[in-house]
């Protein structure tokens, strides 16, 4: 009973831990329509599958949540977004080019007096349009280095689209295995409800014999009771994580969860330390721990750059009037000139980005830290708790073994006499209770396989 409370207990936390991370991850339901007679339908095409009674496998399963999950459409187009920085960016080495057109009226005009004579300065109609060039020739690596800082960000964006889908791919693999543990662990239920009942009548039938009493049958019913609690326990621990399963597969709520897959596996020793070396290479959070370092060195460099002079050249053509000798006519005109510009004081506004840069920097070497040490304790937790369980395996097959025959043998003793009813109930419940024991280490083998898969950056989708 204490290796059942237990185990539902360990599903019903992976169950919230999951519900955790879709609600971080921002589930949308399936799309509902209306069809012509009024009625809701959803539309998913992932549902055909069900409809069509085919098997889901675990390789399957994966594939429908990596498919049809919401968070990996928005990690894509976050993606997009980086990109999308940096053609922006690239903008910035091309020249600046526009047309201006103006017109003003002016008066009183600007005149002279000469002997008699007067000449205007200027017309009272002003009329100018003109091309203007603009373009920054040489900024002592300032366009270069915000290029740099933009591409970081894109780096980032795309491993965290293999995050999620490492994420996602475990919560699936979790959930997959937690509804066959369950279903397994049902049908053991049965067969012990089964074996009350069939115990029940042989009860029965003795004490219309004389050869056993009411209490006998009390006992009986009050143990089968108890089963048949325990199996609505089970049963709701099912329903809860089929609709996990649904969730993740993108599947509506009416769809039957076919699954195909059982907990058997086997699992050869590892070294720690190779494992290590593995993980530094494929973990996406150590990826995107060590993308974050890179941006931020980008940034100090962009803040550090900040106070470098630019060089940059402007040409201008247009038509005016205006000009003398005849300032009514419009003429061609051209300009070109070079700028040098030169900050000198800011009120120290580069020299504070500096400084928020570089604790920007030691706060992501930190956490970069951080995640390797948390890297190496996944790893060697998922180890111990493989081993565990390969050794429990063994015990616990033995276990199994004696308790059929113990069962074997308490029947005969009980039909000759020898025990009394409660003895018999022990003994079938011991056999229960193992064959439990047998599927929850080999659940907890399973899961802590993957564990260790997902501890070292394993792409399983």
């Amino acid at each position: 009973m204490k290796n059942i409370v237990l185990t539902l207990m360990i599903v019903s936390l992976t169950s919230l831990y999951i519900n955790a991370q879709q609600q971080q991850m921002k589930i949308s339901p399936p799309k509902e329509v209306v069809d012509k007679n009024g009625n809701l339908q959803m539309v998913n095409l992932q549902s055909k599958i069900l409809h069509q009674g085919n098997e889901i496998d675990l390789k399957k399963a994966i594939e429908m949540t990596i498919q049809s999950y919401p968070a990996i459409k928005q990690a894509e187009e976050l993606v997009g977004v980086a990109e999308a920085r940096i053609n922006q960016q690239n903008t910035t080495y091309s020249p600046n080019i526009d047309v201006t057109a103006s017109y003003t009226r002016i008066s009183p005009i600007p005149e002279f007096t000469f002997g008699g004579l007067s000449a205007a300065l200027a017309p009272a109609n002003n009329y100018d349009a003109h091309l203007s060039l603009q373009h920054t020739v040489y900024d002592f690596g300032k366009r270069n280095a915000q290029s740099e800082l933009v591409r970081s960000y894109k780096t980032s964006a795309v491993d965290n689209i293999d995050l999620l889908k490492s994420n996602l791919a475990f919560q699936t693999i979790q959930t997959f295995y937690s509804v066959l543990f369950l279903r397994q662990s049902l049908q053991v239920k049965d067969e012990q409800i089964d074996n009350l009942n069939k115990h029940m009548q042989v009860t029965q039938a003795r004490i219309q014999s004389g050869s056993a009493t009411d209490f006998d049958l009390s006992t009986t019913q009050v143990r089968l009771a108890s089963v048949e609690n325990q199996r609505i326990d089970i049963e709701n621990e099912i329903r809860k994580q089929e609709v996990n399963l649904r969730s993740l597969l993108g599947l509506p709520s009416s769809s039957e969860v076919n699954l195909k897959g059982d907990l058997q596996y086997s699992f050869s020793a590892v070294n720690a330390d190779s494992l290590m070396k593995i993980a530094s290479v494929q973990r996406s959070e150590l990826k995107l721990a060590k993308d974050s370092e890179i941006s931020a060195e980008k940034m100090k460099q962009t803040s550090h750059l900040s106070d470098m002079p630019s060089l940059g050249v402007g040409l201008s053509y247009g038509i005016k009037n205006g000009l003398e000798p005849n300032i009514d006519a419009l003429r061609g005109n051209w300009a070109a000139g070079v700028l040098f510009h030169y900050p000198i004081y800011n009120g120290q506004r580069s020299r504070t980005m500096e400084e928020e840069s570089e604790a920007n920097l030691l706060a992501a070497q930190a956490h970069t830290s951080e995640v390797e040490l948390s890297i190496r304790t996944e790893i060697n937790r998922a180890i111990s708790d493989i081993a565990a369980a390969q050794n429990q395996i063994q015990t616990v097959k033995v276990q199994v073994e004696h308790a059929k025959k113990a069962l074997q043998r308490a029947e005969l003793q009980y039909r000759d006499g020898i025990i009394s009813n409660l003895d018999l109930l022990d003994v079938q419940t011991g056999l229960t209770e193992a064959q439990l024991s047998e599927l929850q280490i080999a659940y907890r083998n399973l899961v802590s396989f993957y564990q260790l898969k997902k501890a070292v950056g394993d792409k399983v989708w």
